[in-house]
């Protein structure tokens, strides 16, 4: 996985911690950027990110559903995540870059 994968899958980590998983790529790339600035790390455009969600998909780190709301608000997709979460931390944990950030994510999955 690449740091842009890691950091799309921690997006879709927090969303799963709030309970407001399965969610929509503008929900997901929310977290994305506030997990990009924390860690000062590059932030991508919504649509590079949601690539890096279909690569998340395609290795089966997430599932993904589209959902249609008809003409108005048109097709969606929601990503959640297809592996445990213990699993995607370990995914994480193999990269110090991502050390700093461990602690929030154990704070958020806590409820603290």
């Amino acid at each position: 996985m690449t740091t842009q994968d890691k950091l799309a899958l921690i997006g879709l980590l927090v969303l799963e911690f709030k309970g407001e998983a399965p969610a929509w790529t503008k929900e997901t790339y929310e977290q994305y950027c506030t997990v990009t600035e924390m860690i000062e790390a590059d932030t991508y455009t919504q649509r590079r990110m949601y690539a890096h969600l279909q690569a998340m998909v395609t290795h089966r780190f997430a599932d993904s559903q589209e959902i249609n709301k008809g003409h108005r608000q048109g097709r969606h997709l929601e990503f959640k995540l297809a592996i445990g979460i213990e699993e995607a931390l370990d995914a994480l944990e193999q990269e110090s870059r991502f050390s700093s950030i461990s602690e929030t994510l154990y704070n958020i999955r806590s409820g603290r």
